[in-house]
Order: structure tokens, then C-alpha cells, then sequence
């Protein structure tokens, strides 16, 4: 008799008090969490930055992995990555030029970005995923940009531990991408993720991005409900003021939000306050991909959930 073993995927999030991960093993068409873990940061190790270094004390940093991972160190580990959403800059980009080759539509990125927003990318990491549904006399691509010295300490550290990463993705976009088969197909709609020190916020047109604003905050949130008044609801209010400015012909028709603060799907008084507020329809999207105990509030484990899922799709 032959044993069968399953694959286990391995999602790590590094944010500015904690490291949370999450297993998951494939199980039919979805994917099953086998467990997550989370284990807390001293104070002053983690420091979230786009242009300084993240990781303040290496040695503690590498003490905190070791603990969360005692059970799987030992060989070669391969793992999706999910780093602070302030690490990483994302930019929807438009060329006009209909270039069909990657060593020209780098370069043209490159260009646009720079006459755009006035600084060099000479040191700067480029990744890009073209946006299908594009004009035919143009394309459209959402951009992610980090320093090389600041996107790869990550990997640097990880990797004295035999620690591989394969994937890397801000956790606004691990959180975003395990939702994705819950959204229309066919209209426009925005998504708010809610973090503690940080809000995204995406738009979307026939399930194509079309506009992105990440929001920074400068004291962390802890009680959505009262958040919603003194933060969420003025940031809010200007981001979408600003995306109608640019998109005058688009309306956003209904809103969703997701959150690694709380399981919003359990408290109806926050998306009903919201929906008042913003004057629309929000709603709260599960997640289809990933099956796991109803009674256990994984929202914390969000973005680890989407890293570890970014390593099979």
C-alpha cells in the first residue's frame, strides 16, 4: 500500500508587529488551510519603509522566523511572501505604442513612469502584469516598483535559514487576490483593504484593474467602528473624489471591503455604517479558494493566506 501526500503551499506575512503563516493543501477545486500561526515582533524590528530599511534588527528578526518556523526548518523551504504595503509602490501605467515585445515595453514603462512622477528608476526593482481588454492603440499595466536594497532584505534574511522565496506580493494584494472569484465580471466596482497602518483601494472595470491609491496612515487602527468616522470614511471620501476626476465617464457601483484587523462578516454594523456614509452599496466577499473552520477568525491571516496562494496560480 502506497501513501499519498499532499502539497502543502506556505504563506509568510511580515508586517510591522508580527509574522503570521499559513499551510494549505489542495483539495479538489479549492485549496484547505491545514493551519496558521502567528508570532509577535519585539518592539522596533520591523519599520516599514519604501526608501529605508525595513528590517531594524536582523538578529531578532531572524530569532522571531526561527520560532514560527521550528517545525518546517531543518531542509530547503519554499515559501510565497507577503511584505508591507508600504514597501512597494503600485502604479496603473499606460503606453500608447502597441509594443508586443518585453525589452521594449520595460523601457516605455520605464520612460512614462519617470516623466510622470519626477524621480529615477535607475535603482528601483520593476515588475509589471499587462491589463487585458486594453485599446487597440494602447496598454495598460499595473506596476510594482521597489527599491532593490529595500525588496530584497527580506529574502536576504530568510534565506540563512534556507528559507526560498519564490513569490512576492504586498499584502494588499495577497488579501485582494483571494477574493478574486467572488467579484463581478461585468461592471464597475471598487475594493477597500483595511490594515492598520494602511488602506488599498482598487478600482475595477469588467474584472480589469483600472485604478489604484494606497493610503498610509499615521496612527494605527484598532476599533474599525470608531476608525470609521475619524479615518476611513474623510480618506475614503477623497480617494474616490479623485478617481471620478480621472475617470469622468466611470461610477463605481458597489464597494467591497475586506479587513486583516477583523472578520468583517461577522459584524453587520460596520458595512451598514459605511454603505450610509459613502452613499452606496458595500458588501463583504468570501472567499471562495480557501476552506477552513468557520469558527476560527482568520482574518489576521489574510495576506499569509494569499501568499500562499499566489505560489500555485
Amino acid at each position: 500500500m502506497f501513501l499519498k501526500f499532499k502539497k502543502k503551499y506556505i504563506g509568510m506575512e511580515i508586517n510591522q508587529e508580527s509574522i503570521n503563516v499559513a499551510k494549505i493543501v489542495k483539495s479538489g477545486n479549492h485549496f484547505k488551510l491545514l493551519h496558521c500561526r502567528r508570532e509577535p515582533f519585539p518592539e522596533n524590528i520591523i519599520k516599514p519603509s519604501f526608501n529605508k530599511k525595513n528590517i531594524l534588527d536582523p538578529k531578532l528578526f531572524i530569532n522571531t522566523v526561527k520560532k514560527i518556523m521550528a517545525d518546517d526548518i531543518g531542509g530547503n523551504i519554499s515559501i510565497g511572501l507577503s511584505v508591507p504595503n508600504e514597501t512597494i509602490k503600485l502604479i496603473i501605467q499606460e503606453i500608447d505604442t502597441p509594443l508586443r515585445s518585453k525589452d521594449k515595453i520595460e523601457p516605455a514603462l520605464i520612460r512614462n513612469i519617470e516623466n510622470s512622477y519626477h524621480f529615477s528608476l535607475k535603482k528601483i526593482k520593476i515588475s509589471y502584469d499587462e491589463i487585458k481588454n486594453s485599446l487597440p492603440d494602447k496598454k495598460k499595466f499595473i506596476v510594482a516598483l521597489g527599491k532593490r536594497k529595500i525588496t530584497g532584505e527580506f529574502e536576504k534574511e530568510l534565506k540563512k535559514l534556507k528559507i526560498n522565496v519564490k513569490v512576492v506580493r504586498t499584502a494588499g494584494v495577497n488579501q485582494l487576490n483571494l477574493y478574486k472569484d467572488f467579484f463581478p465580471q461585468d461592471s464597475t466596482f471598487a475594493y477597500l483593504g483595511i490594515f492598520k497602518y494602511f488602506l488599498t483601494f482598487f478600482v475595477f472595470e469588467n474584472a480589469q484593474p483600472v485604478f489604484y491609491q494606497g493610503i498610509k496612515l499615521k496612527h494605527g487602527l484598532s476599533d474599525l467602528q470608531e476608525a470609521l468616522y475619524e479615518t476611513i470614511e474623510p480618506h475614503l471620501d477623497l480617494v474616490i473624489s479623485y478617481f471620478h476626476r480621472q475617470n469622468t465617464s466611470s461610477h463605481i457601483q458597489q464597494l467591497y471591503i475586506g479587513s486583516d484587523i477583523k472578520d468583517l462578516s461577522r459584524d453587520n454594523k460596520f458595512k451598514t455604517a459605511l454603505a450610509s456614509l459613502m452613499n452606496m452599496d458595500v458588501e463583504i466577499p468570501d472567499n471562495r479558494s480557501v476552506t477552513f473552520n468557520k469558527n476560527e477568525n482568520f482574518s489576521h491571516y489574510l495576506p499569509a493566506l494569499g501568499a500562499a496562494h499566489s505560489l500555485i496560480i
